[in-house]
C-alpha cells in the first residue's frame, strides 16, 4: 500500500501498512484548497521537515479549512478517520502555531475534546466515552479519542518518520514521563519530533488529553522514545494575551512579533498607537487654545469696563 504527500509540488511516497489508505491533497479529485488558494503561509529559504505539530478542530477536513482560512491561518493537514487531506505544500511554512512553525508540519484531527460534543459524535459514530484529564490541562473530564482516528494518527507518524526522517519522540520530563507543560523557544527550535499545541502555549491545550492514547502503544512497540525538557515557568502564563480564538500574533512570520500564545491576525498596534497618541495631542492643542482665548475675552473685558468708570 502507498500513500503520498507532496513536497515542493513533488510527490513524496511512503510504503506503510494499516487501514489508513488516502492523502488527498488540495488537487486531487475531492481535495480541499481553501488553504491553498488564500496563500496564508511563507516559504521560508532553508525550511526543514523536523517537527509536528498537533491540533484537534473543525468536525471535518473541510470544516477546519474554513475556519483557519476565516482566521487568516493555515495549517498543513487534516486527519479524519482513514482519510488525511493536504491543505498546503510541505515546502511552505503553514501559520497554525505560534513560536512553533518553523521546520514544522501542522496536524489537525478532526475530532473534539469536549464532552458536551459527545452526542455528536456518537451520532457521527466515532467510538468515545467520558475520561477524566489527569494532564493538568484543559477540563477536567474529556472525551477519548476514537481509535481507528488514533491509529490513523499513528500510521502517520510512522509516515513522517519513514518519509522525513522525523523521530518518533515526544517531550518528556526530567523522570521520562510525558511533559504536559510548556516548552522554552530554545527547546522548541532545538526539538525533532511530535509535540502537541500545548507544548507551545499555556493558553492552548491540544492535544493533552489524547497523547498518551496515542503514544502509549509507540513506547510499548519500542518505535518512540522521549526527549528531556524543562519548559517554561508557569509564571510566564501572565505574559501570555488572552483574546478570543486562536490567540496572539504569530511570532516567526515577518512584521510580526514574539509574545508566546497562539495566534491571530497581524494587528499594525505602533500605526494604531501613534494615532491614538496623536489625537490625544490633538486634544491638548485644542483645549489649551480654547482657555487661551476665553482668558483674552475675559481680559479684554475687563479693561473695557475700567475705561467706561
Amino acid at each position: 500500500m502507498a500513500r503520498r504527500y507532496i513536497v515542493d509540488g513533488l510527490d513524496v511516497p511512503v510504503s506503510a501498512q494499516g487501514k489508513f489508505s488516502r492523502v488527498i491533497a488540495w488537487s486531487d479529485p475531492g481535495g480541499i484548497d481553501t488553504l491553498y488558494k488564500a496563500k496564508k503561509y511563507n516559504r521560508p529559504r532553508g525550511r526543514k521537515i523536523e517537527k509536528v505539530v498537533f491540533h484537534w478542530g473543525g468536525d471535518t477536513p473541510a470544516g477546519v479549512a474554513e475556519t483557519l482560512h476565516g482566521r487568516g491561518l493555515s495549517t498543513h493537514l487534516g486527519l479524519d478517520d482513514l482519510e488525511i487531506h493536504q491543505f498546503v505544500d510541505f515546502a511552505d511554512q503553514a501559520w497554525h502555531a505560534a513560536g512553533a512553525n518553523k521546520n514544522a508540519i501542522g496536524l489537525d484531527i478532526n475530532e473534539r475534546a469536549q464532552t458536551k460534543r459527545k452526542s455528536r459524535q456518537d451520532k457521527e459514530g466515532d467510538v468515545v466515552a467520558v475520561v477524566k484529564n489527569t494532564t493538568g490541562r484543559g477540563d477536567k473530564k474529556t472525551l477519548s479519542l476514537d481509535p481507528t482516528t488514533a491509529e490513523t494518527v499513528r500510521e502517520f507518524i510512522r509516515d513522517m518518520s519513514q518519509a522525513f526522517g522525523i523521530p518518533i519522540k515526544v517531550p518528556v520530563d526530567a523522570q521520562g514521563n510525558y511533559f504536559f507543560g510548556v516548552m522554552t523557544p530554545e527547546e522548541i527550535a532545538r526539538f525533532k519530533g511530535f509535540m502537541g499545541h500545548f507544548h507551545a502555549s499555556f493558553n492552548k491545550w491540544d492535544i493533552a488529553p489524547w497523547w498518551a492514547q496515542i503514544f502509549d502503544p509507540l513506547f510499548d512497540s519500542g518505535e518512540a522514545s522521549g526527549f528531556p525538557v524543562v519548559g517554561r515557568a508557569k509564571s510566564e502564563k501572565k505574559s501570555e494575551p488572552s483574546v478570543p480564538g486562536e490567540t496572539s500574533p504569530v511570532a516567526d512570520l515577518p512584521g510580526r512579533a514574539p509574545t508566546g500564545g497562539g495566534m491571530e491576525k497581524e494587528t499594525p498596534w505602533l500605526e494604531i498607537g501613534i494615532g491614538v497618541g496623536a489625537l490625544a495631542l490633538l486634544g491638548v492643542i485644542g483645549a489649551v487654545t480654547a482657555t487661551a482665548i476665553w482668558y483674552g475675552r475675559r481680559s479684554r473685558s475687563k479693561r473695557k469696563r475700567r475705561r467706561r468708570r
